[in-house]
C-alpha cells in the first residue's frame, strides 16, 4: 500500500505539473508563431510572384497595343498618301487612330471570359 503524501510534497506535484503545463503552452505557442512566420514568407513569395506576372502582362499589353497603332497608321498612310503631304490631315489621323485605340482598349473581345 501506498503511504500517504506529505501535504508538501502534493503542493510540489501540483507545482511541477503547472509548470510541465506552462512549458508545454510556451512551446505551443513557438510552434505556431514559426507556422505563421512561414505563412507569412510563402505569402509574400506569392506576392511577388503574382506583381512580376502581373508586370510581365502589362509590358506585353502594352507592346502589342503599340504595335496595333503602328500597323493602324502605317495600313492608313499607305491607303491615304496625302496624309504625309499636309500636316493638318495627318493630325486628324492621330485623332482618329487614338480614338481607334481608344475604342480597341474599351471594347471587350471574344477572348474575355
Amino acid at each position: 500500500m501506498r503511504e500517504p503524501l506529505a501535504e508538501g510534497q502534493s503542493v510540489e506535484a501540483a507545482m511541477n505539473r503547472a509548470l510541465a503545463a506552462e512549458q508545454a503552452a510556451e512551446e505551443a505557442v513557438e510552434k505556431c508563431r514559426l507556422e505563421a512566420d512561414a505563412l507569412l514568407v510563402e505569402a509574400q513569395r506569392t506576392v511577388r510572384h503574382i506583381e512580376e506576372r502581373t508586370d510581365a502582362r502589362m509590358v506585353s499589353i502594352r507592346k502589342n497595343r503599340s504595335r496595333m497603332m503602328k500597323s493602324y497608321m502605317k495600313r492608313t498612310l499607305q491607303a491615304n498618301p496625302r496624309l504625309v503631304e499636309h500636316p493638318p490631315l495627318a493630325e486628324s489621323l492621330l485623332e482618329t487612330t487614338v480614338a481607334e485605340l481608344a475604342r480597341i482598349l474599351t471594347t471587350p473581345s471574344a477572348e474575355s471570359p
